[in-house]
């Protein structure tokens, strides 16, 4: 059984990583795994839990909170992701933009940005900034990696 607290990632539907919109809005989801990270309250079998029943999004969370607390096995579980090809909604954090992508090409963004998404589990905020200058240029390339 997956924590209380992570219950909510299992079932997530779309990505998204903090504040959104004109408002900025933090869905449940985000704060729930913004908090996670920064507690580093779970535990590698409360991540793997999370791995095994979650939905597509649910396993791109467990990966990034796995990676936070063992990176080698969060890289790993991110790898597994890139074949993956299931479409999702990212809703680009401290915007109002969203992204139809794949689980795949997150995997692929978060194995490129060793700091992403949220940099060693503590929001710096200047690490933010250069993470939503690279999503913005990946909106502008037409959904692709700043690598490609």
């Amino acid at each position: 059984m997956v924590p209380m607290n992570l219950e909510i990632l299992s079932e997530a539907e779309r990505l998204d990583l903090g504040p959104f919109g004109f408002f900025q809005d933090v869905s449940p989801q985000a704060a729930t795994f913004v908090t996670a990270l920064g507690s580093r309250d779970y535990s590698r079998g409360d991540v793997e839990k999370l791995m095994e029943g979650a939905t597509y999004v649910g396993r791109i969370y467990a990966a990034c909170l796995l990676r936070a607390i063992d990176p080698a096995a969060g890289r790993a579980a991110l790898l597994r992701l890139t074949g993956d090809n299931s479409p999702l909604i990212f809703r680009v954090p401290h915007s109002c933009g969203k992204m139809l992508t794949t689980v795949a090409k997150c995997a692929d963004w978060f194995l490129a940005e060793p700091s992403a998404p949220i940099p060693s589990g503590r929001p710096k905020s200047e690490d933010l900034a250069r993470w939503n200058e690279k999503l913005a240029q990946m909106a502008e390339k037409g959904n692709r990696s700043p690598e490609e």
